[in-house]
């Protein structure tokens, strides 16, 4: 993206922005249902998962704390900007070649941040220096909502949460019932 603003190339710094945008928002939104990012033919639900629309994917990602409110008006502005430029009303939107200079470095900048954020989002980076993605800074990182963090837990393999949960003493109740059962008989 920076080679592309610093040549001015504006349509093709729009266009990969998006692309930067739509790409990550999904495979994070994939990744919060321990699915794998595969080709269409390979598991239906990516496929189902894709085909939702965009502002719910961003709402469902920041309930999970993948993304920040910040993230997600950052990426719903570049969004909003982008749909206006190139799904908008050919005689009342903005055309890039009429565009002023000035406009066209805002929309790049803009487009810049919003794929930085997916990047650094999907990979579980909360804020970044070294990129400008700084929004985040002051910013604590949400925690996944508390069955998905028991799910979670329970796909790592971890007895910690069914000790915590105190399954594990109705779990040890039912094996002393069971065992006091057959001694009995």
């Amino acid at each position: 993206m920076p080679f592309l603003m610093k040549k001015g190339r504006f349509a093709e710094c729009m266009i990969l922005g998006w692309q930067e945008v739509e790409d990550k928002i999904d495979q994070m939104t994939v990744q919060e249902f321990h699915l794998l990012f595969a080709p269409q033919k390979d598991d239906p639900r990516v496929d189902m998962l894709r085909e939702v629309n965009l502002r719910k994917k961003i709402e469902f990602l920041k309930v999970m704390g993948r993304i920040s409110e910040g993230d997600a008006s950052v990426i719903h502005r570049f969004s909003d900007e982008r749909n206006k430029l190139f799904h908008g009303d050919v005689f009342r939107s903005a055309h890039p070649i009429n565009m002023a200079v000035a406009e066209k470095n805002r929309l790049m900048e803009l487009a810049n941040k919003a794929s930085q954020i997916a990047s650094n989002r999907t990979f579980g980076v909360w804020f970044d220096e070294g990129t400008g993605d700084m929004g985040n800074k002051n910013v604590v990182k949400p925690d996944k909502p508390r069955g998905v963090r028991f799910t979670d837990d329970l796909l790592d393999g971890s007895l910690k949460v069914i000790a915590d949960t105190g399954l594990m003493k109705d779990i040890e109740e039912v094996v002393t019932e069971e065992e006091s059962e057959d001694e009995h008989e």
